[in-house]
């Protein structure tokens, strides 16, 4: 189900407590698009049972800003893959993961289709 679509990302309910945001290529990511992301997880319900697929396509950056708000106000998943596409968003992802511990677990592919595979273990 189609949940919402702006300049910079689109959002779907791909099954039931499996949220997909897709961030078009070179989007900048600023604190809207991260406030209007958190207030669709709000409003279809999505409990801490969800799982979310995050699907940057290429030279997709975030603002500071943005970065800083999803730190400390991130709401609570299940499990969470990214979708990345190129070697350098990898790279920014893998350090960033060690860096940062998740609560949940978080994992990176270069596909929807690997990404649904490892993410529906958690549903």
């Amino acid at each position: 189900m189609h949940l919402y679509q702006n300049n910079n990302f689109e959002a779907f309910l791909l099954e039931e407590n499996c949220i997909y945001f897709k961030y078009f290529k070179n989007a900048e990511i600023h604190v809207e698009d991260v406030e209007k992301g958190f207030q669709l997880h709000d409003e279809f319900q999505v409990t801490d049972q969800v799982v979310r697929i995050i699907h940057s396509e290429q030279y997709v950056s975030i603002d500071k800003a943005a970065r800083e708000l999803l730190e400390h106000s991130s709401r609570p998943a299940k499990a969470e893959a990214f979708i990345i596409p190129s070697l350098p968003q990898k790279i920014i992802f893998n350090f960033y993961k060690r860096v940062r511990r998740s609560q949940h677990p978080v994992r990176a592919f270069d596909s929807l289709d690997k990404a649904l595979y490892w993410i529906k273990s958690y549903l």
